[in-house]
C-alpha cells in the first residue's frame, strides 16, 4: 500500500511540476517579448496556445496584470486569458474580471451591473470573495437593487 500511495505521491508531483515548467517556459519567452508585442500579436502567439488549463490561463492574467503597471495594453491582454480561463471553467478569472468591470479598469467605463451579476453567479456556486462581493453590492445596492436581509445572510456565509 505504502509503494501505491507513494507512486500515486510522484505522479502528481511529476504532473504538477511539468505543468509549472511549461508555464515558466512560455513567461520567460512572453518576458523576452516584454511590452513590444501588441495585444493582437500577442493573441495569436504560439506562446499563449501552448497553455491548456484554466489554472494556467489565470495565472498568466494575473502575471501580466501584477506587472502592467497601468499600461492599458497590458491590462487587456491580462483581461483576454482570464476570458479564455473564464469560458474553460475559472471562477477565479470570472471574479477577476468582475473587479476589473466593477472598477473600470481595461473598459471604457465601470460596468457595476454586469460585475454584479458576475459576482451573483460567482455566490451561487459558493466562491467566498464572490459571494462577499455580491452581498456588499446588495447593502449598498450597486447594480442591483437594495436588500439588507438577504446581504446579511450572504455575509454570514462567508
Amino acid at each position: 500500500m505504502q509503494r501505491v500511495l507513494r507512486t500515486w505521491r510522484k505522479s502528481r508531483s511529476a504532473s504538477a511540476k511539468e505543468g509549472h515548467e511549461e508555464l515558466q517556459e512560455v513567461l520567460t519567452k512572453l518576458r523576452k517579448l516584454g511590452q513590444r508585442s501588441t495585444l493582437e500579436q500577442f493573441k495569436e502567439s504560439s506562446l499563449v496556445a501552448k497553455l491548456r488549463s484554466p489554472m494556467q490561463f489565470h495565472g498568466l492574467g494575473n502575471m501580466i496584470f501584477n506587472n502592467s503597471n497601468d499600461n492599458d495594453e497590458e491590462v487587456q491582454k491580462a483581461l483576454h486569458v482570464w476570458k479564455i480561463a473564464m469560458d474553460k471553467g475559472s471562477e477565479k478569472a470570472k471574479y477577476s474580471i468582475a473587479l476589473c468591470m466593477k472598477k473600470g479598469i481595461g473598459f471604457p467605463k465601470k460596468d457595476v451591473m454586469g460585475a454584479t451579476k458576475y459576482f451573483k453567479e460567482l455566490a451561487a456556486t459558493g466562491h467566498g470573495w464572490g459571494t462577499f462581493a455580491y452581498a456588499d453590492a446588495l447593502s449598498n445596492g450597486q447594480g442591483t437593487r437594495k436588500n439588507e436581509k438577504k446581504a446579511f445572510e450572504l455575509f454570514i456565509k462567508t
